[in-house]
């Protein structure tokens, strides 16, 4: 049983649905729940900041290989374990500046899908713009939230509308991606 815990993460790394199951159910908790449950995501967000800074700065000390000092992870664990600590101590005062980080959030997505589809379509993947598309409704949607200046539970509506359609994305991106590598290893083994 341990083992297979301790597995969990490389599994959650090779296959990224738990990503996909996350992105649907804060969609859904976005879009159900819009007054309050984003101040509960907001919390929790800046809790796993703090986890994965105080994670990191574990990983430095623990590891032996001289890996993870090469890229930082000792500062960049100590620099996300700040940023959650803030993200909770200053939360009442960010309460203006909320549609702002969600516009943030779907501006990151937005970069992300963008890569995805440009990388799908320099492999000559015929469905590269399904991803771009996903980027393409991520910009609108950032742009309308930062732009429109709506209440801020209308924000937070988008933000889970987002979130669906990158759960959404992500589900066709990583299904995409299996098929390469399915075509990949047929190809290798036919030659």
């Amino acid at each position: 049983m341990k083992e297979s815990i301790n597995k969990l993460p490389l599994l959650a790394t090779k296959y990224g649905w738990i990503y996909t199951g996350l992105c649907a159910v804060l969609g859904l908790i976005l879009l159900i729940w819009p007054g309050e449950s984003v101040w509960y995501v907001y919390y929790a967000a800046a809790a796993a900041v703090s986890l994965l800074g105080l994670w990191r700065v574990f990983k430095y000390f623990r590891d032996d290989a001289d890996e993870g000092r090469e890229h930082q992870v000792l500062a960049s664990g100590i620099m996300l374990f700040i940023a959650g600590l803030m993200m909770l101590i200053y939360a009442a005062s960010l309460q203006d500046w909320l549609p702002v980080i969600l516009a943030m959030a779907c501006f990151l997505l937005f970069a992300i899908r963008t890569q995805g589809a440009v990388d799908l379509q320099r492999m000559k993947f015929s469905f590269w713009y399904l991803l771009l598309i996903a980027a393409a409704a991520m910009l609108a949607l950032a742009l309308v939230i930062l732009l429109a200046e709506l209440p801020l539970n209308t924000a937070v509506i988008l933000t889970g509308c987002a979130a669906l359609l990158e759960a959404i994305a992500d589900a066709c991106g990583r299904v995409i991606f299996l098929r390469l590598r399915k075509a990949k290893k047929q190809a290798d083994s036919a030659s």
